[in-house]
């Protein structure tokens, strides 16, 4: 079975990692 449950919070924490550090950097810089 695909564990997609399981990985799809981790992939949206990811996600949602990058873009608040893609935000602050347009912010800072």
């Amino acid at each position: 079975p695909i564990p997609a449950p399981n990985v799809l919070p981790g992939v949206l924490s990811i996600v949602f990692m990058y873009i608040g550090y893609l935000v602050v950097k347009s912010i800072f810089y």
